[in-house]
């Protein structure tokens, strides 16, 4: 688990690989990390990856099933992938982020998956005053950081539930909106 990338060509023309599920760390897929693995049928992508370079999966022929755990990672112009055949999986609560995604909408097949995700927003009581940066969808146990900054003439006194502390950080276990 303590990898967060994949450099380029690091798998390439690999044979006999021919399901992968990454590192839940992994962070970026470089270009032609997987060219030419020609068995690959499937590939697991999780949640924390917010980049895959060009031509990730060239000349993976048998490449039929991408699953995306997280929200839509950038795409560096294309995978390589034939978006006519492959099957995108993605989390329903970001189904419609993948399919108006410049890239990812391409895909003709698109199902969603049930993954539990925790939505943490904090706003700030006076949008005057300052804001609160930090808040979205986490994976469970996802550490969150939470950071209220006050504008210029105003300052930070404490949190709705009274904690002072700023940046507030703890550990994703349920939904606090």
């Amino acid at each position: 688990n303590s990898v967060t990338f994949i450099g380029d060509w690091t798998f390439a023309d690999c044979t006999s690989l021919k399901s992968i599920k990454l590192s839940d760390n992994l962070t970026t897929i470089d270009h032609d990390a997987f060219n030419g693995c020609s068995v690959l049928t499937k590939i697991e992508i999780p949640h924390k990856v917010e980049l895959i370079k060009e031509n990730a999966f060239e000349n993976c022929p048998k490449l039929n099933t991408i699953i995306c755990y997280g929200e839509t990672p950038q795409v560096e112009t294309d995978l390589g992938l034939d978006v006519s055949t492959c099957l995108l999986k993605v989390p329903s609560i970001f189904y419609d982020d993948y399919k108006n995604h410049e890239y990812w909408g391409n895909f003709v097949n698109i199902e969603t998956i049930d993954v539990t995700y925790y939505k943490i927003e904090a706003l700030a009581n006076d949008n005057v005053m300052g804001n609160v940066i930090g808040g979205k969808y986490y994976w469970p146990g996802d550490t969150v950081r939470l950071e209220a900054v006050a504008y210029n003439g105003y300052e930070f006194k404490q949190w709705s539930d009274g904690s002072t502390e700023n940046p507030r950080v703890f550990v994703a276990e349920k939904d606090v909106v």
